[in-house]
């Protein structure tokens, strides 16, 4: 009987109902503005942030090869090698890259 009122008259035994407080959760502190991740295009995104201010959907950048190069240097200096960062920055937001090259004009 003891046991089911919670009594005990032994020193031995200890009361099992103990509160258990809840898990503190930690919320990350997000940026203002949310960053589409996608490691391979990280550096080149932050690089031209860091140059142009932040993007604003329609955001037209125009810049010539060689400036490009000197941002987001790539192994084959040709326009050709910047269409997927071209076509990343389209996709997540919204803003054109135009690349000038003496080449083509």
């Amino acid at each position: 009987m003891n046991a089911l009122f919670g009594t005990n008259s032994r020193p031995d035994i200890v009361n099992e109902t103990q509160e258990v407080a809840a898990p503190v959760v930690e919320k990350e502190i997000s940026p203002s503005v949310p960053l589409p991740s996608n490691g391979k295009y990280d550096a080149d995104v932050e690089a031209l942030r860091n140059k142009h201010g932040n993007f604003d959907t329609g955001l037209c950048i125009e810049e010539t090869l060689q400036d490009l190069l000197t941002l987001c240097p790539r192994t084959r200096p040709r326009t050709d090698a910047y269409q997927g960062l071209v076509s990343y920055l389209k996709a997540e937001f919204g803003v054109t890259l135009n690349i000038k090259s003496r080449k083509r004009k």
